[in-house]
C-alpha cells in the first residue's frame, strides 16, 4: 500500500507470536521482526529488528521468563527519517535464517504522527 509520511512520523509494528514447546529461545537461533527503510534507488537507510522469542525481561517479554507454548504480542516503533518519507520503500517482514520454530499471526503496521 501507499501512504504519505511527514518528518517525525513513526511506524508501530506488532505481531502475535507463538513459540511451540521445545522450540529454542537461544538468541542465536531466533527469528527477527524486521523493518527495513529504503530510498527510491534501493539504498538501505535504516534497518531495525527485535527478536520476539528472546525478550526475557518480565517487563518486556512476550513470553514471561522465556516460556514457550503460549501466544503473546511483540511490538516496537521506528522513526521514519526524512530521506524515506518523500520517496521511499518500507519493508516489514519476519527474517528467520536459523529456521526457528515460530508461528506468527496478526502482523500489524501502523503509521503514528504527533498531533499538531
Amino acid at each position: 500500500d501507499t501512504c504519505s509520511f511527514k518528518s517525525g512520523d513513526c511506524l508501530r509494528v506488532s505481531v502475535r507470536a507463538f513459540l511451540p514447546p521445545g522450540a529454542s529461545t537461544n538468541g542465536n537461533e531466533a527469528a527477527l521482526l524486521t523493518v527495513e527503510l529504503n530510498i527510491k534507488d534501493g539504498e538501505k537507510v535504516k534497518v531495525r529488528s527485535i527478536k520476539p522469542a528472546t525478550l526475557t525481561s518480565a517487563n518486556y517479554s512476550i513470553w514471561a521468563g522465556g516460556e514457550t507454548n503460549r501466544w503473546a504480542e511483540a511490538d516496537f516503533f521506528v522513526r521514519i527519517p526524512p530521506t524515506v518519507f518523500k520517496k521511499g520503500l518500507i519493508k516489514v517482514y519476519v527474517w528467520n535464517p536459523p529456521r526457528q520454530d515460530l508461528i506468527i499471526d496478526d502482523m500489524v503496521v501502523e503509521q503514528w504522527r504527533k498531533r499538531d
